[in-house]
């Protein structure tokens, strides 16, 4: 139960992060030196900022695989779906949600 509750609001953190992560891109506001660089890299690539911030992620994590020496697959494959997830809702929130906001 304790698993499925820490899991939860895990899912929960994610959700709440990715809003504030859109929120400061669209309100440009100043950003983190990696959310500036991803921001930079969309608008040079024309990909969407959830779709670099997941390139970039899976970059990290497969830097972090080759260093563990890919020890922990299943929690690279967590890991993994959790940049996923946290990029989609980046793009939901500036893309869908936010569209209207200037």
């Amino acid at each position: 139960m304790n698993n499925r509750k820490g899991y939860m609001f895990s899912f929960l953190f994610y959700i709440i992060a990715s809003f504030g992560v859109s929120l400061t891109i669209k309100a440009s506001i100043g950003v983190s030196a990696v959310n500036s660089t991803i921001v930079a890299l969309s608008e040079v690539l024309s990909f969407k900022v959830g779709t670099v911030m997941i390139g970039i992620n899976l970059l990290f994590l497969f830097g972090y695989m080759i260093l563990t020496k890919f020890k922990f697959p299943i929690k690279y494959m967590l890991q993994g779906a959790l940049f996923l997830l946290f990029g989609s809702f980046v793009n939901l929130y500036l893309y869908e949600l936010l569209i209207h906001i200037d």
